[in-house]
C-alpha cells in the first residue's frame, strides 16, 4: 500500500484561505454621507440666493410698494346728510298784516349746503310798495340733530347786500340815518350799516347760527331775517311755508 509523503510545513503559516462574509454591509454609511453632501449643496445655494439678492437690494435699493399691491378696497358709498337733504328747497313766510312795523316777507333757500335768504319790507299792509330788500348768502358748515328732532344750524356769511326798491320813501325816513338813497342802488351791509339792522356789525366769515325744527311741509326757524351770533333760544320761531 502506497504512502502518500505528508506535505511540507511552511513554518505554522496556515494555507487555510480567509473566510469572506457574504452578509450584506450596513447601508447606514453610505446613506449619511449622502445626506451630508445633500445638506452641503443646499446650504451653499440658499447662501449664493442671499447673496445674490443682497447684492440686487444694493443696486436697486428697497422695493417698493408698488411691487407688493394691496387688494383694492371698495367703500360704501356715504349717506346724504337727512338734515340737509330735508332741509334742501325753498321755503316762504310772509307778515303782510303785522301789528306793529312793515309788513315782511322772506324766502330760503337752500342747495348744496348754499343758503340765500331773501327779506323783503314794503310800506303797506298786502306786502304792498316794496322799500328794500335784504339778501344774506350763507354757507352751511353743520347741521346738527338733537334729540327732540330739532336742528342746530351753524353757517358762515359769505354776503350781505341792502338793494333799495323805492329810495324816495327811505330818504323821507331817513333810514339807517341816511337821506341820500338812490332807486336800484346796492349796498353792501357788511361794517357799520349792518350794525343799525342787526345790532352788531358783521364781517366775512362771521359764524352765525340758527335752530330748525322741520315738520313735513313746514319749517321753523328761529333766526330768519336776522344774524344771530349764537345759538338762538329765546327768540319765537318763524313758520316757514315749502314752495319747491
Amino acid at each position: 500500500m502506497a504512502t502518500i509523503p505528508n506535505e511540507p510545513s511552511h513554518s505554522g503559516a496556515s494555507l487555510k484561505p480567509a473566510a469572506l462574509s457574504i452578509a450584506p454591509q450596513s447601508p447606514v454609511g453610505p446613506l449619511k454621507s449622502a445626506k451630508v453632501r445633500t445638506a452641503l449643496v443646499l446650504v451653499a445655494l440658499l447662501l449664493g440666493g442671499v447673496g445674490l439678492k443682497a447684492s440686487v437690494l444694493d443696486q436697486q435699493g428697497p422695493a417698493s410698494a408698488a411691487e407688493f399691491p394691496l387688494p383694492t378696497l371698495e367703500l360704501p358709498e356715504s349717506a346724504p346728510d337727512v338734515s340737509l337733504h330735508a332741509l334742501a328747497g325753498s321755503w316762504l313766510v310772509s307778515s303782510c298784516a303785522p301789528a306793529t312795523g312793515d309788513p315782511t316777507s322772506t324766502e330760503l333757500s337752500v342747495e348744496g349746503g348754499q343758503v340765500t335768504e331773501v327779506r323783503r319790507t314794503f310800506q303797506a299792509a298786502g306786502c304792498l310798495t316794496e322799500l328794500y330788500t335784504i339778501t344774506l348768502k350763507k354757507s352751511i358748515n353743520r347741521l346738527t340733530t338733537s334729540a327732540n328732532s330739532h336742528v342746530e344750524a351753524e353757517y358762515s356769511l359769505n354776503e350781505a347786500t341792502l338793494n333799495v326798491r323805492n329810495a324816495a320813501l327811505l330818504n323821507q325816513r331817513s333810514f339807517l340815518g341816511q337821506s341820500d338813497w338812490k332807486d336800484g342802488e346796492t349796498r353792501d351791509l357788511m361794517g357799520p350799516l349792518s350794525g343799525k339792522l342787526f345790532g352788531t356789525p358783521l364781517k366775512t366769515g362771521a359764524t352765525t347760527y340758527d335752530l330748525l325744527h322741520i315738520d313735513g311741509q313746514q319749517l321753523l326757524a328761529r333766526a330768519a331775517g336776522l344774524v344771530s351770533l349764537s345759538l338762538p333760544t329765546s327768540v319765537a320761531p318763524i313758520a316757514f311755508a315749502r314752495t319747491n
